[in-house]
């Protein structure tokens, strides 16, 4: 069989590049998972949701994209805007991370929020004097796609935080028995097929063997696709809700 020059061979490599969308309600775990299991965190921080001092005592380097006085300092050519700074510090800063290192954007809903804020501003006005909408929605959908390339091509893992919300029906507004990441706009519909790993997180009660509260709270990451959940993850070996954390990529490897 030939080999074409330059061709690698995959059994050979080290563990590939993680990129994990992780889904789920507030206070679920999300941040705490990623921060405490994997290596060499670098926080995009938009939620300014940092306060645990289990997290802070890591010694975590965070980008506190929140704060518009360290946009200002740092991104002077940003023009003040949240998302653009981001997408500058992608090109010039993220790239430059290594492989024992995990980017961690703490949240895609912030983000979201901090496009809508920014663009809104710049879109032209029509003869009526309304903001152009479907500038907004265009710009959205080229800003995304561009950040999510500059994923595919770091060296680092990226972990992207996303809160959930329930599907309903563009007509009826009746509730559809799904849940999707908290995003809007053509490319939430693509947002699965960017990363390798899907997964949510959830928390629930501690029971005994009585089934009485034992008044502990249990975290989990669930890793399998069921009615209610489009997920996917690269660790078939894995059962369908797992120990939150790294960990089950070194598993999987």
């Amino acid at each position: 069989m030939y080999k074409p020059t330059a061709s690698v061979e995959l059994s050979t490599q080290a563990m590939p590049q993680i990129r994990l969308l992780l889904l789920g309600r507030p206070g679920t775990g999300k941040t705490f998972s990623v921060c405490t299991t994997f290596p060499g965190i670098i926080v995009a921080d938009f939620d300014n949701g940092l306060t645990s001092a289990d997290i802070r005592k890591l010694g975590i380097l965070s980008m506190p994209f929140y704060d518009m006085d360290w946009i200002k300092k740092n991104f002077p050519n940003s023009g003040d805007r949240a998302a653009s700074a981001f997408k500058a510090w992608l090109n010039n800063e993220a790239r430059k991370l290594e492989k024992d290192q995990t980017l961690f954007i703490d949240s895609l809903s912030a983000l979201d929020d901090s496009f809508h804020i920014e663009t809104e501003k710049l879109a032209p006005a029509g003869k009526s004097g309304e903001r152009d909408g479907f500038f907004v929605w265009n710009q959205k959908q080229v800003f995304f796609r561009d950040i999510h390339n500059i994923f595919k091509a770091l060296k680092c893992n990226v972990v992207v935080a996303a809160h959930e919300k329930e599907e309903r029906d563009a007509d009826s507004g009746a509730l559809l028995g799904k849940v999707s990441p908290l995003m809007t706009g053509v490319f939430a519909s693509k947002l699965g097929s960017q990363y390798t790993d899907v997964v949510r997180t959830f928390s629930k009660e501690e029971r005994d063997a009585a089934g009485k509260p034992t008044g502990k709270t249990i975290y989990q990451w669930q890793v399998k696709s069921d009615d209610k959940y489009d997920l996917k993850s690269r660790m078939t070996h894995a059962s369908k809700f797992v120990e939150p954390g790294y960990g089950i990529f070194q598993k999987g490897y």
